[in-house]
């Protein structure tokens, strides 16, 4: 996975084929109450158990967070994913199409 993301260092941004996102509950509120506010992020590199996302979408209750912002977020908090290629999405509930449609060819 890291070297998808690629390194933290790396300021180029190239096209890929491949698209990720990775939907993060991040916490709010009193910490009593748990509460998680779920957010689809972009992820741009990872350092050990954090991945450094951009976040696509405005928050309701995180106030610490804005649309378009990069947070180092530990990947405890991941509640879902989708990697997207060639016109195909994959889910943790159809991810073994990508691998079974490679053992085929």
């Amino acid at each position: 996975m890291a070297k998808l993301l690629g390194s933290k260092e790396s300021n180029e941004e190239t096209e890929s084929p491949w698209q990720f996102m990775i939907k993060f509950g991040i916490p709010y509120g009193d910490k009593e109450e748990k509460e998680l506010e779920h957010m689809w992020f972009i992820p741009q590199s990872r350092e050990g158990d954090r991945i450094y996302a951009k976040l696509l979408n405005v928050p309701f209750y995180v106030q610490e967070m804005e649309e378009g912002g990069i947070y180092p977020i530990d990947i405890a908090f991941i509640t879902d994913w989708v990697i997207s290629y060639e016109g195909y999405s994959y889910t943790p509930n159809t991810i073994y199409q990508l691998f079974s449609h490679q053992q085929t060819h």
